[in-house]
């Protein structure tokens, strides 16, 4: 499935930034990880100081209206023939100007900030999405092994059994050393199972803990693998409008439009009052009291723009195709994740049904080893037909976890693509 792939190469983002472990009391749950998610990933962390980031910068609009003042404080040195001396004297001003209006502009820029600051909170809301999706997904994947190895560990008893009634039927003359050695090499075979699934989970834990933000080992508590029927979540329409994909498509194309209605202000006249007290030198003004070189002007100016060698109407032409562009490949991607809803919904339906067939194929398989193991007790059945009946057996009990352990993943992806709350107690 694409999402797997894409969440393996998604995983190192994910796990950004390990932080000092937290004392966790008893065995993590699953419902636990959200909440530890949310609290330790530096990367989602990361997400919200983002967020305020890009809200510290709105309010723009009424602080374009506040006044500017600014100030200069210095001297210059000059020598004027009329004078016949060089002088050094001090220079300064004051200028306050204040906006009445820049033809749309600043408000427009108000709505781009604002704009922003939702396409930071969607995309913040998507990496934790992402990072609780990746430690479900986890999560059952060491659910499934804990089977793999409980299974494992049964079928060795049917195995040892099987053995030591081989052995009183080699000590009586009636098979070989050679069907020993079948059951030998699959209790190696089941021994080496074993030890892989327990590597795999540490590697898992691993991962997992890095996702969580927790540097220190931690418990957590595994349940088996359910059998569970969520008809709601796999009947029920899915709307993609509210998917976080298809959010931040949205306000990217609104901030594109309000780029363009931005650009559009410059061809109206920006309005604004002044005024400004200025001390020059006699190199300026001629005369010997520096009050009467000091200048005081106010007023009221309105600026134009007549000609910008067209830049402004290739930015506007830009800004049409990104536009044209951007509403073409929100409309594929609609259709897109509409698509990957409805067949997460479609696999969930499947393995349902495969659930039945497998119990009831469990519950012939036990009914067939059975009936093989008397067979073979009565002499009928030879250890090569012991040992079929015991490696069809595991081969049933690993299809059946594989299913419930897809279910589950599945399950995961549909509630993470559609940015539900929904947290089924384990």
């Amino acid at each position: 499935m694409q999402i797997n792939s894409f969440l393996i190469w998604l995983l190192p983002f994910l796990m950004g930034g390990v932080i000092m472990a937290e004392n966790h009391t008893g065995a993590l749950r699953y419902e636990d990880m959200e909440q530890i998610i949310r609290e330790n990933n530096k990367n989602v962390q990361s997400g919200t100081t983002t967020i305020l980031a890009a809200k510290a910068r709105t309010g723009s609009l009424l602080r374009s209206f506040s006044p500017l003042i600014t100030a200069s404080l210095g001297s210059e040195g000059f020598y004027n023939n009329g004078l016949q001396e060089s002088r050094v004297q001090p220079i300064g001003s004051v200028d306050i100007s204040m906006n009445l209006s820049r033809g749309g502009q600043d408000r427009q820029e108000e709505l781009i900030r604002q704009a922003q600051a939702s396409l930071t909170e969607a995309n913040a809301q998507k990496t934790y999405t992402l990072a609780v999706m990746a430690a479900q997904l986890l999560y059952w994947d060491m659910s499934y092994l804990d089977e793999v190895i409980r299974n494992a560990q049964a079928i060795l008893k049917y195995n040892v059994k099987s053995y030591s009634s081989a052995q009183r039927r080699l000590s009586r003359g009636l098979l070989t050393q050679s069907d020993l050695l079948g059951f030998e090499i699959y209790k190696g075979q089941l021994e080496e199972a074993i030890e892989s699934a327990e590597h795999e989970k540490k590697i898992l834990m691993i991962k997992l803990q890095t996702i969580l933000g927790v540097s220190a080992p931690i418990t957590l508590q595994i349940s088996s693998l359910p059998h569970t029927h969520d008809e709601t979540l796999i009947l029920m329409p899915l709307s993609v409008s509210g998917l976080s994909t298809i959010q931040e498509l949205n306000i990217n194309k609104s901030i594109l439009k309000l780029q363009q209605e931005k650009l559009m202000g410059k061809n109206r006249p920006s309005i604004d009052v002044f005024a400004g007290y200025t001390l020059y030198t006699e190199a300026e003004r001629p005369f010997s009291n520096w009050i009467d070189r000091a200048e005081l002007a106010a007023g009221i100016r309105a600026q134009f723009l007549i000609y910008d060698g067209n830049q402004s109407q290739s930015e506007m032409s830009g800004y049409s195709l990104q536009l044209q562009s951007a509403s073409e490949f929100l409309s594929y991607k609609t259709q897109q994740m509409a698509a990957e809803l409805k067949v997460r919904q479609e696999e969930m339906i499947h393995l349902h049904e495969l659930f039945h067939l497998s119990e009831s194929r469990f519950l012939q398989t036990q009914k067939f080893m059975g009936q093989i193991f008397e067979d073979y007790d009565r002499g009928v059945k030879d250890s090569s037909d012991v040992l079929t009946a015991i490696q069809l057996y595991q081969h049933v009990l690993e299809a059946y976890a594989v299913q419930r352990r897809d279910y589950q993943k599945i399950k995961s992806e549909l509630l993470g693509l559609i940015a539900t709350n929904v947290v089924e107690k384990k």
